[in-house]
């Protein structure tokens, strides 16, 4: 492509523009020397589509408009496609957070439809991280209010005027305290009320890593900051760490997604901090079900012998085992691979148990006690997976409260755990399981046997598949494998040893595998939710 080129030869000569990738664009410059910036920001205005010339993007409905069993009975219940102009109602992405030292958290928002303002009341949520609070209406979002609305150029920051923000927009709210990366914004009580973009799919973290400062007097700096860097990466979870309640847990993507959040402590919050060993996501499941367990009763007495205080309650709850997609085809195939999905076990509360504690409240109440009590596994402390757990039924009397509520469903099901380990064959009942990988590894072709060696001898690989790639010298190998993660903590390292720095590799969480027992240098981790 001409060096020189500009829009204005680009709107005399139409050749540039192309709706068939059959001319792949090529410009070159250097931006440290400013070469070709200039050339490079006009081709994209002329070349790339503008929002009106892709489809638009479509909205997903409030949970309280959702179809039922996939039908919907009305237009408002289908998903709707938002149109791209400032006369429509807003609607908006938070693509990014950041963190500012004298404003604060900084929340870049690209516009969709609609026209955004300083000082509009919004409403954000929706987003994969999102911790939003649910209203009367059954709408989840949070209620926000910006102080500025800011437009990013270059390294500075430029209040936007009294015309707002249009669509196409790229901008930096400030003032919006619990927004995070991937919520949808549109007014608050306006027509999207309720309405969200698709959330940006976030994998199951599969690496954990406790943390805690070197200098004591820094611990509510490093959990402010932990606050902040998870607002901006929905994929980066944190909370107390269940071993030693002094430190607090990480959990990411792997090794390096957790290696860059310790070096951002350092860089952009100045904190130095200390990190136990990389802990790896085991599971528990629980076998031979169904299983009811009918009027278990939780009857205590709490507090010295002058106070005493009563706590009752009773359950009947019933345990039925959850299949993946994958279990169900592989059982329609005759085929039993033992592999779990990491989704947590699910609590639903039946109509009959709804009517024995008389509100919704208390029903949430007990739907979140089973659901706490479930992340604590009876063989090893890991989270249980791969059953449902119905409340069949509630016993209540005027001692019953929301303390006695919560405990008792700790009680009953510490009580099943018991069971389960006094039992004969106790090994069967409950079976840990560890992560498997989908591992896709790139090597040339003289290190081939080598890193082939290293997966299937030093790592338990299970070989899927050996693609051969290019051609000559550029000859390459794709091997494709299943891998316990518990095996591949420092594979980055060893692979560029074996191959001399020009091996590749990518991962992704694939499933959850039945193993006998914890390898040796896990044996002493409890829970990792």
């Amino acid at each position: 492509m001409n060096p020189n080129y500009n829009q204005n030869d680009d709107d005399e000569n139409d050749d540039y523009k192309q709706e068939s990738p059959r001319v792949v664009p090529c410009l070159m410059g250097a931006s440290l020397r400013g070469i070709g910036v200039e050339a490079l920001l006009d081709a994209s205005v002329a070349l790339l589509p503008n929002p009106k010339e892709k489809s638009p993007p479509f909205l997903i409905p409030p949970p309280n408009e959702q179809p039922v069993n996939g039908k919907a009975s009305s237009e408002s219940m289908k998903r709707k496609a938002l149109q791209v102009e400032s006369e429509d109602p807003l609607c908006a992405l938070a693509f990014k957070v950041m963190n500012d030292s004298h404003r604060g958290a900084l929340v870049y928002l690209r516009i969709y439809s609609g026209t955004l303002k300083k000082g509009q009341v919004l409403q954000c949520g929706g987003g994969q991280g999102s911790s939003s609070s649910q209203g009367s209406d059954g709408v989840k979002g949070n209620k926000e209010r910006m102080t500025h609305l800011l437009k990013p150029f270059g390294d500075d920051l430029i209040p936007v005027g009294d015309e707002g923000a249009k669509p196409g927009d790229t901008v930096v709210a400030v003032g919006l305290k619990k927004t995070v990366t991937g919520d949808s914004v549109v007014a608050f009580k306006g027509p999207l009320h309720g309405w969200t973009l698709p959330r940006i799919p976030i994998p199951h973290p599969v690496f954990a890593l406790s943390v805690s400062p070197v200098n004591s007097l820094k611990a509510k700096a490093l959990e402010e900051a932990l606050q902040i860097m998870s607002r901006d990466d929905p994929s980066l979870l944190v909370g107390p760490d269940p071993e030693n309640t002094d430190e607090i847990l990480m959990q990411g993507m792997g090794e390096l997604h957790l290696d860059v959040a310790c070096s951002r402590l350092k860089s952009e919050f100045g904190l130095d901090v200390k990190t136990g060993r990389m802990r790896i996501a085991y599971r528990e499941t629980i076998n031979n079900l169904p299983v009811t367990i009918n009027k278990f009763k939780y009857d205590r007495l709490i507090g010295e012998a002058e106070k005493q205080k009563r706590l009752f309650v009773g359950y009947s709850v019933e345990l039925t085992p959850i299949q993946s997609q994958k279990q169900k085809q592989n059982e329609e195939d005759g085929e039993d691979d033992g592999k779990y999905s990491m989704n947590s076990s699910t609590v639903s509360i039946s109509t009959q148990a709804r009517l024995d504690l008389g509100n919704l409240e208390k029903s949430e109440i007990v739907k979140k006690a089973f659901e706490d009590a479930l992340l604590i596994g009876p063989r090893h402390g890991f989270p249980l997976i791969g059953f449902h757990l119905t409340v069949l039924s509630v016993e209540t009397d005027h001692d019953t409260n929301p303390l006695s509520l919560i405990q008792g469903a700790e009680a009953l099901l510490q009580h099943f755990s018991k069971k389960l380990k006094t039992s004969s064959s106790s090994s069967n009942n409950v079976e840990l399981l560890h992560p498997i990988m989908a591992l896709e590894v790139s090597t040339p072709e003289e290190n081939m046997g080598n890193v082939l060696t290293d997966l299937t001898v030093g790592r338990n690989a299970t070989i899927k598949s050996i693609d051969v790639i290019g051609s000559g010298i550029n000859v390459r190998h794709i091997i494709k494998s299943d891998t316990p993660l518990s095996k591949l903590l420092g594979f980055s390292t060893d692979l560029r040893s074996l191959t001399s720095g020009e091996g590749l590799f990518s991962m992704e969480y694939s499933h959850h595998s039945v193993i006998d027992h914890l390898p040796e240098e896990d044996a002493n981790l409890s829970s990792l939710a």
